[in-house]
């Protein structure tokens, strides 16, 4: 396995090393995470880890050789790491990344102690305890080995739960639209006799100035007798 090391920034101001590998044995990027000590974000290649993503975040990787890589997303993973399942939080999507990387400085802002030992790399959480421990390999890498949840977990039911608000909201606002239309139309129309009715009394008052409505009417009411 190939490892290239290139210093990658986020900005003008900010400058990290991004560990990119050209190619995992197996199933590629799909099942495996690498915990990178110098990358300051968590990231992947592979959207399909995703349970939540906001694809309208942008953001740009600059490696050292001045070439970028595109932050398409930014969201939340679960997966399954020995039989214990792990939300990972603040994932940047990096479509053309061929690995996947967790950030240790990241887990340990989010209160997760991080214990490198004897070759081994063992990640505590606060309230859980030990989640995560792997050996170092022959190439310096601590690997993690993960699972897609099925699309039967909680993470896919909270998405699908998500949609589906989204889209009682849109119907309600159709809703909405078609009743305040109606309401509209019927204020224009109450809007229009009332117009019509002082266009009516205005003319009225112009024909006999000294008279008043209810004496033109009962003077109308006597000729026709």
């Amino acid at each position: 396995m190939r490892r290239e090391a290139n210093y990658v920034e986020f900005d003008d101001s900010e400058e990290l090393l991004l560990m990119t590998l050209a190619e995992v044995e197996g199933d590629g990027h799909k099942g495996v995470w690498f915990l990178d000590s110098g990358c300051s974000n968590h990231m992947t290649g592979n959207k399909g880890w995703f349970c939540e993503i906001n694809e309208s975040f942008r953001h740009t990787v600059k490696l050292g050789n001045n070439s970028k890589l595109a932050v398409m997303g930014k969201g939340n993973i679960r997966f399954e790491v020995e039989g214990m399942t792990q939300l990972i939080s603040d994932v940047c999507f990096v479509p053309e990344l061929s690995s996947n990387l967790l950030s240790i400085g990241q887990l340990q802002e989010k209160g997760v102690d991080i214990r490198i030992k004897g070759g081994m790399c063992k990640v505590y959480h606060p309230q859980r305890g030990l989640i995560m421990n792997t050996r170092m390999t022959v190439n310096g890498l601590f690997i993690v080995f993960a699972f897609r949840k099925p699309l039967s977990s909680k993470c896919m039911k909270e998405e699908q739960l998500r949609e589906n608000t989204k889209k009682r909201w849109r119907l309600t606002a159709k809703n909405n639209k078609k009743n305040n239309l109606q309401q509209l139309s019927q204020i224009l129309k109450i809007l229009m006799d009332q117009i019509l009715i002082q266009k009516f009394l205005k003319e009225e008052t112009e024909e006999d100035p000294r008279g008043c409505m209810t004496m033109r009417v009962e003077q109308n009411f006597r000729k026709k007798k």
